[in-house]
């Protein structure tokens, strides 16, 4: 289900076994998404619905999903309107592959918005999500990018088999 800000339904989206995804004809994506548990100390922010599940397992803080790379920074806002203290965590996919880099571009531009941070999967084999830093409370002011492991944030998922490093800026 996609909802806006307000918890008005306006489309739903529809995955085939081979991993197709589409939305309801004429139903409104932008701004948009889909939540998982309520805000404590922080709103993570993903753009597919497997990562925000993996990560709100993971951590069990609520997480957003904005379901394309696109809709991050509508949502970030949208959110931010609707939470206008807490702390924002956009949780990139790196899409290194692509030219551009869509998902890490868009996920700082969002972040960049709310004055948030960005979360940047690390592969590496045999990784687990890490949140310490977020864990722990303290999170890096949005400004130069940091990609530096004292600003990663730490909890285990099973499922999870990607590290995510907070980067600012």
């Amino acid at each position: 289900p996609l909802r806006d800000a307000h918890g008005t339904l306006h489309s739903l989206q529809f995955i085939g076994a081979d991993g197709s995804k589409k939305f309801l004809t004429g139903g409104r994506v932008a701004g948009c998404y889909f939540a998982m548990g309520r805000p404590r100390n922080a709103l993570l922010l993903c753009e597919g619905y497997a990562t925000a599940a993996t990560v709100f397992a993971a951590t069990g803080e609520a997480t957003a999903v904005a379901f394309n790379a696109g809709n991050l920074p509508t949502v970030a806002c949208a959110l931010r309107s609707k939470f206008p203290h807490i702390k924002i965590v956009v949780c990139a996919d790196d899409d290194a592959g692509t030219p551009g880099n869509p998902g890490v571009t868009k996920a700082a531009e969002a972040a960049r918005a709310v004055r948030g941070v960005v979360a940047v999967p690390r592969l590496r084999e045999a990784a687990h999500v890490r949140f310490q830093r977020y864990r722990r409370g303290r999170w890096p002011r949005f400004g130069a990018r940091n990609t530096d492991s004292r600003h990663s944030f730490s909890a285990t998922s099973s499922t999870a088999r990607s590290g995510f490093s907070a980067v600012a800026g």
